[in-house]
């Protein structure tokens, strides 16, 4: 074989395996292409919850903030359920709110009544019920006496929900505290704070909207109970 005929041979073979690579290259793009689509369009969860994870890498490798020591939680915990068994029988008996909570939960509300006296008496700035009292119930014309007693101290649980419609639309609904407890003036009453928490598909709550409008109702704004307390 010449000289000539050899260089144009290699010629050819390195063109057939640029071709080879072109291809291969054009593959392997179709391929991750398809792939990605087809989460994108069938099942978005992994990269959702990828998203997340990668997000709160991000927020551990910051460093947590610092705890407030000034903001103290008061939960219905099982020794709330069972005072019978944490207390003397004559010291619940003796103390009428224990006495009640002795029948076991819901309480009736001047449990929570006498628990806004003793925390307000106790140098507590402000109490906020992370709860919802949408009826008229037992003890609520107590519960009503210590917050008018406690004014800008005490705050109640508001909630919002999305009400569907027989179309498939719907709107935004504010359920408010009874009017037994709070005679509310609107969402902004400064007794009144949202409770609601949104949690991400992961079932943990990274965000929260502090203050905003209802959208179908631009007159009503609403705080969040977090607002309130800081």
């Amino acid at each position: 074989m010449s000289k000539a005929e050899s260089s144009g041979a290699d010629a050819d073979w390195a063109a057939a395996g640029r071709r080879r690579l072109v291809r291969i290259n054009a593959l392997i793009c179709a391929v991750v292409g398809a792939f990605w689509i087809g989460l994108i369009l069938f099942n978005n969860s992994w990269l959702s919850e990828s998203e997340l994870a990668l997000g709160d890498l991000f927020s551990k490798s910051r460093g947590g903030g610092s705890v407030n020591d000034q903001f103290v939680l008061i939960g219905i915990d099982d020794a709330s359920l069972e005072v019978l068994d944490v207390l003397d029988e004559e010291e619940v008996v003796a103390q009428p709110e224990l006495d009640a909570m002795s029948f076991g939960y819901p309480f009736p509300r001047s449990v929570y009544g006498a628990a806004i006296q003793k925390l307000v008496d106790a140098g507590a700035r402000l109490v906020i019920f992370d709860m919802m009292f949408t009826n008229e119930r037992e003890g609520d014309e107590v519960f009503k006496a210590a917050i008018d007693a406690n004014p800008d101290k005490v705050v109640v649980g508001a909630n919002m929900s999305f009400v569907g419609d027989e179309r498939g639309g719907g709107t935004m609904q504010l359920a408010m505290p009874s009017d037994s407890i709070v005679e509310s003036t609107g969402p902004l009453d400064p007794r009144i704070g949202i409770v609601n928490l949104s949690p991400d598909s992961d079932g943990k709550v990274r965000s929260i909207t502090f203050q905003g409008k209802m959208y179908n109702n631009a007159d009503e704004p609403f705080r969040h109970t977090i607002v309130m307390a800081a």
